[in-house]
């Protein structure tokens, strides 16, 4: 190529040699203008996309919380291979029969809190619900 362009500066070999003057090398100069701005286009729309999936993922993942929740049925956790006895579910037991006798206290205060527990325990010693559910049962008869 550089032979045909100094071939070509030639002045017996082209009647206008002011027309060369620019020869430097232009990579893309094949390429029409609108191709020349695409990239830019393409990265844009790839952001885009991309941003687009991740809320679509997001959707799918926080659409149903209560899917990923822990689902008890008395002291038991329900899991696909049956009823399995947990103490969480023992403590959410333990909360729902509190609540039934009128006691303001939530699940996660008797999870996190061992004395509450205990003494809740203690106070409801007489409700059949409890047995299992409650590491101390008072005596019934006194």
């Amino acid at each position: 190529m550089v032979m045909v362009a100094a071939a070509s500066m030639d002045p017996k070999a082209n009647e206008h040699p002011e027309k060369l003057v620019d020869l430097q090398r232009h990579p893309n100069r094949h390429l029409p203008v609108h191709a020349l701005k695409e990239p830019s286009m393409r990265r844009r729309h790839g952001i885009n996309l991309a941003s687009l999936v991740v809320g679509v993922l997001s959707a799918i993942a926080l659409s149903d919380p209560t899917a990923a929740r822990i689902q008890c049925q008395g002291n038991f956790q329900i899991t696909k291979y049956g009823p399995i006895a947990t103490p969480y579910c023992e403590d959410e037991q333990i909360a729902i029969v509190a609540q039934s006798y009128g006691l303001h206290i939530s699940a996660s205060e008797i999870h996190n809190d061992p004395l509450k527990k205990i003494q809740v325990c203690q106070a409801l010693s007489s409700d059949a619900r409890l047995k299992g559910a409650c590491p101390v049962r008072g005596s019934r008869n006194g």
